[in-house]
């Protein structure tokens, strides 16, 4: 065997191994960036419980606000073709509400919003005016009314909102957190979320909307 085999076959290792290193540091890196996604909200949350994810996921967050119980989630979405992938915050308060079924809002509907149960609801209902045209309404049961989403018209209505449902159980939203880095996508088609990090307001917000008194009774 040649030295110059052996010194290419060196090279290749080196490559291997300097690569490996990189693409650990990375990974490393995103983990601690991710970790950090709830670091402006855990003030205005009592008893925050923040849970861990698995390798480099999103933790999730679970307290009180306001004397509310709610759970925020992050969501990639990253399934549009032709689109840079975005972030999404899931906002779900926790208390009873007056309805007989679930009925969903979901903007700008592609038909991969696995995130939604929106598209699994059987009964599609007519949109209301107060509405964007864009909205698919949908519900668990024929009978639901959409007086309880009335008042959330507005907030339904801003670009940054996604999906907005309400059952028995609590309401839930979901909004836009962020977007991908353009640059780093186009050059490595890995989405980079890099400093993302859910505003105090932003959750204050949308749960005093949510728990609004006409949304409630």
């Amino acid at each position: 065997m040649s030295l110059t085999f052996l010194g290419a076959l060196a090279l290749v290792a080196l490559a291997v191994a300097v690569l490996g290193t990189v693409h650990a540091g990375a990974r490393n890196a995103a983990m601690r960036d991710r970790a950090r996604v709830f670091d402006d909200v855990l003030s205005a949350v009592e008893d925050p419980v923040v849970l861990r994810g698995d390798g480099i996921d999103y933790p999730e967050l679970r307290g009180r606000v306001g004397g509310h119980p709610v759970r925020l989630r992050v969501i990639v979405d990253a399934l549009v073709l032709r689109k840079l992938p975005v972030l999404w915050l899931e906002v779900v308060v926790h208390q009873r509400v007056p309805v007989t079924g679930t009925v969903s809002v979901l903007l700008r509907p592609h038909g991969g919003e696995y995130f939604s149960s929106n598209p699994g609801f059987r009964f599609e209902l007519p949109t209301p005016a107060s509405f964007p045209r864009t909205a698919r309404v949908a519900a668990s049961t024929p009978d639901t009314s959409l007086d309880v989403l009335e008042p959330l018209a507005a907030f339904v209505s801003e670009p940054e909102t996604k999906e907005v449902g309400v059952g028995p159980g609590g309401l839930r939203a979901v909004r836009l957190l962020a977007s991908a880095d353009q640059g780093a996508y186009r050059v490595s088609r890995r989405a980079s979320f890099s400093g993302a990090r859910v505003p105090a307001f932003e959750l204050l917000r949308t749960v005093e909307l949510l728990t609004q008194r006409e949304v409630t009774t």
